[in-house]
């Protein structure tokens, strides 16, 4: 099950830069796939902005952190 942490950023320089940081921790799980999807989404996001189509996608950084 997807853990999500949350922390606020306590830097006077945050409000500029990320003032809040979130990141999904995801354990036992491959994250090869989910890499692959985010890349897929972020492909098909740029082709459809070259089309003057903005679907607003937010996509997130994958980071695999074991062989798993």
């Amino acid at each position: 099950m997807p853990l999500l942490l949350s922390w606020q950023n306590r830097s006077p320089l945050s409000e500029y830069h990320l003032p809040t940081y979130e990141i999904i921790f995801k354990n036992g799980d491959d994250l090869r796939q989910d890499m692959l999807v985010v890349q897929m989404l972020e492909l098909m996001d740029s082709i459809w902005k070259r089309n003057q189509l903005d679907c607003c996608l937010s996509t997130y950084p994958v980071l695999p952190m074991g062989t798993k």
